[in-house]
């Protein structure tokens, strides 16, 4: 029997994309944008800027986000 009061042994496993997403939103805020994520579908990911949150870029995938942060 456990007690309920005690940490997990084991460590957590975030899914890969969570922490991509995570990384990127902390990459993109260091570059002046707030990234999110759109709903309903599709679910496109939109870099807006962090002042007005005017849209900046959208784009389909994280991939194409790191690309255009990159440029």
């Amino acid at each position: 029997m456990t007690n309920r009061d005690e940490p997990p042994t084991t460590p957590t496993q975030f899914p890969p994309l969570l922490i991509r997403a995570i990384a990127l939103t902390t990459r993109a805020t260091t570059q002046g944008y707030r990234l999110v994520r759109q709903n309903p579908t599709p679910y496109t990911w939109q870099l807006l800027d962090i002042t007005d949150n005017t849209p900046i870029h959208t784009a389909e995938s994280l991939d194409d986000i790191e690309t255009w942060l990159d440029t």
